[in-house]
């Protein structure tokens, strides 16, 4: 269901207005070969009331309000399962520990995200002290999908920030965590709520990522406001 709404989201309107010999998915079959190697349950739909935006198991009606009333929903990416894809890559765990190699040009420039304050602090004597841990920033836009009607769609994007930047702005390191579609832009308390609690639990307890060349590797990580 909105499997099939994102490609033909995604596909049609995004590739018609950028440049010939753009990277955007041309058929079903590569869109699912793409979303399937975040694992065999890569999709989880949260449904809400069109007129309350409570939140609702399944996708019957909700019972505050008048009958017939609309269901909505959009789609989380669980971000465990993404990671845990990367971190099988030969290298990429490694690639994780530039922070600690990386040579400045001229030391009192901001060349980076690590020389931002809030990083540093971090780096020094924060969460980012210990070497296996990581951070993300997010961030997330809306595009029209329709001529016709306000129907957007609103991809949400992490970036792990201990990648290069080089790295970390190549497409098969960026993490969707989520996808909204919809005729009114996301509500933040309900489309960031599923990652909010899943990084509340990465960040306290961790994950075990196995790596293709050694022994799996306790890894935490938290959102960074800069």
């Amino acid at each position: 269901m909105g499997f099939v709404q994102i490609y033909f989201s995604v596909k049609y309107p995004i590739s018609n207005i950028c440049p010939l010999d753009n990277q955007c998915i041309k058929t079903l079959h590569k869109f699912k070969k793409d979303l399937s190697m975040i694992g065999n349950n890569f999709v989880v739909c949260h449904y809400f009331c069109a007129n309350c935006e409570d939140p609702l198991p399944n996708e019957a009606a909700c019972e505050h309000c008048a009958q017939g009333t609309k269901v909505n929903y959009f789609l989380e990416i669980p971000l465990l399962n993404q990671l845990q894809s990367l971190f099988l890559r030969p290298g990429f765990y490694d690639s994780l520990l530039f922070r600690f190699q990386r040579a400045k040009k001229f030391q009192e420039n901001l060349e980076d995200i690590y020389d931002a304050e809030v990083y540093q602090a971090e780096m020094q004597n924060g969460f980012l002290n210990e070497r296996n841990n990581i951070s993300f920033m997010w961030y997330t836009d809306g595009i029209a999908i329709f001529k016709s009607s306000n129907f957007s769609i609103w991809p949400m994007y992490l970036v792990i920030n201990e990648l290069s930047y080089k790295m970390r702005t190549q497409r098969q390191n960026i993490i969707v965590a989520g996808v909204w579609f919809g005729d009114k832009k996301p509500n933040p308390n309900i489309f960031l709520s599923p990652l909010h609690s899943e990084l509340q639990r990465f960040q306290a307890d961790g994950h075990l990522f196995e790596l293709p060349d050694r022994e799996p590797v306790l890894v935490k990580a938290k959102l960074l406001c800069l």
